[in-house]
């Protein structure tokens, strides 16, 4: 089942095809052909898990620190990933 839509944020036909591809919106997207098994379900679930895991981390004061330490470490690897992915 191969369905092609145009995105509605495709506003430049001149860009080349590889840029097309590159981004969704830049060029055609199309739909994909395997689902997660148990999607959406499954998503509900594994949220449900990293909250039960954060309250097993609260509850024990020497992992506590990970809970502190979680935010500033994932607002660095975000700086990371947007600073290597800037055009150069």
């Amino acid at each position: 089942m191969s369905h092609t839509r145009r995105a509605p944020c495709a506003r430049n036909p001149q860009l080349p095809p590889c840029a097309r591809t590159r981004h969704p919106c830049l060029g055609r997207v199309h739909a994909v052909s395997f689902r997660m098994p148990g999607a959406p379900v499954v998503n509900w679930i594994m949220i449900l898990f990293l909250l039960a895991v954060a309250a097993m981390l609260w509850l024990d004061p020497g992992t506590r620190v990970a809970l502190y330490v979680a935010p500033f470490w994932f607002a660095l690897l975000g700086l990371g990933y947007w600073r290597s992915s800037r055009s150069w």
